[in-house]
């Protein structure tokens, strides 16, 4: 025994989400709870789910306020108090449902790895200054692959005591001119700048953001990932940042501003593979489509190239009413999907019908189709109007060579290294920028 003066917590489940495997069931799960009740219990910690139920529970698929009903259905069974997290990271929901009685105490949990300080902030009322928890699972795929425990958007977690994670006064305010405001450069260029470096970041398109722009086409969940960008705007700003939009830096600009330090975040590209009709006008690339407003609609699309860019891809011109289809030359088509979303995509390409034709590649584009060969040496052909390219990637840093002998002090970071995900350019851009 502990004794009166300690708090007895139990997690249960408040829907399993496995009623076609014979879990229990809804109500089943408030009796359960009764009896911990009984049992002495002081408070119940909701959650939802379990993995292996074939519904998500916690990623950004999932709304914020999914689960509020059935934590509210406890509260009013419930003599004791509820605490409740699952997929709750919105601090206004969060605070509405407290305020509400729907829930006695809110679970943080994946937030506070995002921001350790989302605390401290909503008590001073700066909501805008937390870093949004993105419900891409990146910690939970590395902590079932028994893997070091990492956040995307939070380089330091699980560094926290090591000094070179740590932001400290730099010794010389330099000049740095950051190329690129996708995720990489718009980390390195605030954590530069929280240093004490004159910070000048470059972009050439009219807004920041880089691919994840593209990414937020995801078709659930997506505008978690405009949060992001929403979060890196007001930091630039609070740390006066300056941003140049719909500029190309290059050597003249360089040896016009005489920067200390110039980072390279240019990020990758799509290159189009060397297919005969590969130039027709009916062939474009993925981030043209997904960052157009644009949309293409009763279209027969062919994708060609898997992967993360050709799933968002495809699945989102399906959703706008094309009959769409997916060529690739891998196994299968989420090879650098991580694993908490494999089976999230694979459940939106059944549900929306995508035909994916894998260990295939195409052969000819022509202007109404496409013509294939599979792996047994089999020529398929696919009627489509519009062909898109989604891979290969490759990194964009032809600056560098033209840069070189122009500044004393240059580095490359994120896809202009090598095309790869968005925790990588995260953490590189955070990792360099607080070493300038």
């Amino acid at each position: 025994t502990c004794g009166d003066s300690f708090i007895v917590s139990v997690r249960l489940n408040a829907t399993e989400l496995m009623g076609e495997y014979g879990g229990n069931t809804d109500e089943e799960c408030l009796q359960i709870m009764e009896i911990a009740q009984d049992a002495g219990e002081d408070l119940i910690s909701i959650v939802i789910g379990w993995h292996e139920s074939r519904s998500g529970a916690l990623g950004r698929d999932v709304p914020h306020e999914m689960w509020l009903p059935y934590a509210e259905r406890a509260k009013k069974r419930l003599k004791i108090p509820v605490s409740f997290g699952p997929r709750l990271a919105d601090p206004k929901l969060a605070e509405k449902a407290l305020a509400e009685g729907i829930i006695d105490f809110w679970e943080i949990c994946r937030p506070g790895l995002a921001d350790p300080q989302i605390v401290k902030k909503v008590a001073e009322n700066r909501l805008d200054e937390i870093k949004p928890c993105i419900g891409c699972l990146m910690c939970l795929a590395k902590l079932f692959a028994n893997q070091p425990y990492i956040c995307t958007v939070n380089p330091v977690l699980g560094h926290e005591i090591e000094p070179e994670y740590h932001i400290r006064p730099a010794s010389r305010k330099k000049r740095v001119v950051v190329v690129g405001a996708g995720l990489a450069g718009l980390e390195c260029a605030i954590n530069a700048s929280q240093r004490g470096h004159e910070v000048i970041l470059f972009e050439k398109k009219d807004k920041v953001g880089g691919q994840v722009l593209s990414a937020a086409r995801e078709i659930k969940g997506g505008d978690n990932l405009l949060r992001l960008v929403t979060y890196y705007e007001r930091q630039l700003k609070l740390c006066n940042v300056k941003v140049e939009l719909r500029t190309e830096f290059d050597r003249e600009l360089c040896q016009q501003l005489n920067p200390d330090v110039v980072v390279l975040a240019t990020g990758s590209t799509i290159e189009k593979p060397q297919i005969p009709g590969i130039d027709k006008e009916s062939v474009v690339l993925a981030f043209d489509v997904l960052e157009s407003e644009a949309v293409i609609s009763n279209k027969r699309v062919v994708v060609i190239g898997g992967g993360k860019i050709g799933l968002v891809t495809a699945e989102y011109l399906a959703k706008c009413g094309n009959k769409t289809s997916i060529v690739t030359t891998n196994k299968r088509v989420d090879v650098d999907v991580s694993s908490t979303f494999k089976w999230r995509h694979a459940a939106w390409v059944q549900e929306l019908g995508i035909q994916v034709f894998t260990l295939s590649q195409v052969k000819q584009i022509y202007d109404n189709s496409v013509v294939l060969l599979n792996s047994k040496g089999q020529e398929i052909m696919i009627e489509a109007d519009v062909v898109i390219i989604a891979a290969p990637r490759k990194p964009v840093n032809a600056l560098f060579e033209e840069l070189e002998y122009v500044t004393d002090e240059i580095y490359i970071i994120g896809d202009a290294v090598k095309p790869r995900a968005m925790h990588n350019a995260i953490h590189e851009g955070y990792k360099l920028g607080v070493r300038l």
